[in-house]
């Protein structure tokens, strides 16, 4: 097999699975003769992505079948959703990061600058759509199990995860309080160590529990209709953070460099060369979430028609 020939081959099995049973067979020829006749492979390749991300958004050509459309739709909703996972960490991170110019120590007493007050501003913002974001994705993931519960796998690992969540919150919570008196403060620091292991070793693990329960079950119309719209919604709060947090680094940038004999007092230490890949993160979490939401809107309607069939 030629070079080319493998950068078509690779193209293509960024298909679905159910559409290279259908149609991968004449591709191949169809691709084959453009490489015969000089088309660049790259520029075909390049085509074949993009058409196979369109089909994966649409489902052009996929089978009649409400069962597949329903599984089609539950497997959109966990692209739309499962970033939550991700952007929740890097949002806080980003959050915590910030860095603004309130107080300086010189001869002179300067004001916050405009720059500084927006930046400010969106931070504050940055914290209430993360609530948000946290509160509308736990509700969902509530009604995603209620959903699913009764159905003949066995749920016992959301469960077990869950709990372990819990106890590590729980752990974390005890640990502030005991650690305010020198006789608990070690007992205390223990309690936390074991908080926060619980708590991220469930965070971690709650996605592939999720994932398998969804690829196993089935969730009913009613359910997937409203998880559709809270989709939705999580793309929209993420596609916000996303921009404020952009607008605060652009904001702190703006701010005008200190006076001579003045320096700036931070009120807390920026991560600097991490800003970048740190957005780049969110957007990206952010475009594929949205995408996500796109894809299980379409996929929603459809089964909706093939039901109805």
């Amino acid at each position: 097999m030629t070079k080319a020939s493998r950068l078509t081959s690779f193209a293509l099995s960024t298909y679905p699975s159910w559409w290279r049973e259908r149609y991968q067979d004449e591709m191949v020829v169809v691709t084959q003769s453009l490489l015969d006749g000089g088309r660049s492979p790259l520029r075909i390749a390049t085509n074949l992505v993009a058409s196979s991300l369109r089909t994966r958004l649409v489902g052009t050509g996929a089978p009649a079948s409400r069962k597949f459309w329903v599984h089609r739709t539950q497997r959109s909703l966990l692209a739309a959703t499962l970033p939550w996972f991700a952007v929740v960490p890097l949002a806080i991170t980003c959050y915590l990061s910030i860095g603004q110019y309130g107080y300086f120590h010189g001869p002179v007493s300067l004001h916050l600058s405009r720059a500084g007050m927006v930046a400010r501003v969106l931070q504050q913002g940055m914290l209430f759509v993360v609530l948000a974001y946290v509160v509308l994705a736990l509700m969902g993931w509530r009604r995603l199990r209620n959903g699913l519960d009764g159905q003949p796998f066995q749920m016992r690992w959301f469960r077990l995860v869950n709990g372990a969540a819990m106890v590590g919150i729980t752990l974390v919570i005890a640990a502030l309080f005991l650690g305010q008196d020198n006789a608990t403060s070690s007992f205390a620091e223990a309690c936390a160590y074991v908080g926060m292991g619980l708590f991220t070793i469930s965070w971690f693990t709650l996605p592939a529990v999720i994932t398998q329960m969804m690829r196993d079950g089935e969730l009913p119309i009613a359910f997937l209709r409203t998880e559709v719209r809270r989709s939705a919604a999580l793309a929209a709060l993420s596609g916000v953070l996303a921009l404020l947090a952009v607008g605060v680094r652009v904001a702190l940038s703006l701010q005008p460099t200190p006076l001579p004999g003045a320096s700036y007092l931070m009120y807390r230490s920026s991560i600097g060369l991490w800003d970048v890949p740190l957005l780049f993160g969110v957007v990206l979490l952010t475009v594929v979430s949205a995408l996500g939401a796109v894809a299980a809107r379409r996929s929603y309607t459809r089964t909706l028609t093939v039901s109805m069939d």
